[in-house]
This record gives structure tokens, sequence and C-alpha cells, in this order.
């Protein structure tokens, strides 16, 4: 096992530290009563906190056998997105329908989905990082990291990613369980 410099343990702290204030931002804002969408957009602004080499974050979800972009933080990460599901490869392709963590650089791209690369052309970013979103069993798909450098995500930011993921779908899926069930005594009055 490598042992840390004291300057790596200060990096992995500060890490963590923003990783646990987007999870308290996050919760803090969706007790305010907001639909999933508005959630899902939450939860791409607050990623970017949490992992602070990401520029670009999307929310992938699968539904009735489709891929499509519910939330984005910027166009340009919807873009990357539909390459992926007209390309039918990349890292939000391969973690939602796997739901398994994936991690690439641009290098990668070129190797494991040729014709991806080939697809995105100049709109391709330097690194990518998707990790499984599942709220309940009609929202699930990825939540998708993209920096402009290609230094490539490291195992920590993919399990950074994991731990903010996690929390996520519970305060998503409360949230949407509340709203549904809102809407429900709504109807009945």
């Amino acid at each position: 096992m490598a042992k840390y410099r004291p300057h790596d343990i200060d990096d992995v702290v500060r890490q963590v530290d923003e990783v646990t204030g987007a999870l308290k931002t996050l919760a803090d804002v969706l007790d305010q009563e907001e639909n999933l969408s508005v959630g899902l957009h939450r939860v791409c602004r607050q990623a970017l906190h949490a992992i602070g080499d990401a520029d670009l974050a999307s929310v992938t979800l699968l539904r009735e056998g489709r891929l499509h972009t519910a939330a984005s933080s910027h166009d340009h990460a919807r873009e990357i997105d539909e390459a992926q599901y007209a390309a039918e490869q990349g890292t939000c392709v391969h973690t939602a329908k796997s739901g398994q963590v994936e991690r690439a650089t641009v290098v990668d791209l070129r190797d494991r989905w040729p014709d991806l690369a080939a697809e995105l052309g100049d709109a391709a970013v330097g690194s990518y990082l998707s990790a499984p979103l599942f709220i309940d069993d009609e929202h699930h798909g990825s939540l998708n990291l993209y920096a402009h450098d290609s230094h490539g995500f490291d195992a920590l930011e993919a399990a950074l990613l994991e731990l903010y993921v996690t929390a996520a779908e519970a305060t998503l899926h409360n949230a949407h369980r509340y709203m549904r069930a809102r809407e429900q005594v709504a109807h009945l009055g």
C-alpha cells in the first residue's frame, strides 16, 4: 500500500471536504420541494464543486431502452452525451447500461471507442468520468463529468464521485417520492 506524503493527505482532506460541502448544499436545496428535473440540474452543478477538476457535468437517464440527457451544467456536456448516444459508445453509455464507474482520457477514447472519437471530433474533451445513478426503477443512468484537461480523472476522484452519487441518489429518491405523494394527495382533494 502506498504511503501518502503530508501534502497528499492535505489534498485528500480538501477533496473530501469539497464533496461533503457539495452534499450539504444539495441536501439543503432539495429540501425546497423541487421537481426531479430541477434537482438533477442541481446535482450537476454541485458535482462540479465536489470534483474540482471537472469542467462539465450531465445526467444520462435510460428510459424504455433509450438514453437521454436529463440535465447538464453546460450545452457542451449535452453535446458530448449525444455524440456518445449516436456512437453507442463512451463512458456515459457504458455506465448507464452496466452500472459500473467508467474513466477515460481522450487518448483512451481514440483507442477504445474510435467511432465515438470520430463522432466527437473537435468537440472532444480531455477527460471523462461517469458513475452509475439510480433514483428509482424509472429514473436510472449515470452522472457524467468531463474535463477540458487531458489529465484523466484518478481513482480518488472516481471514489469521491461514487460517494457523492450515493448520497445524491438517496436525496433525489426521497425528494421525488415526496413530490409524487403531494401530487397524489392533491388529486384526492
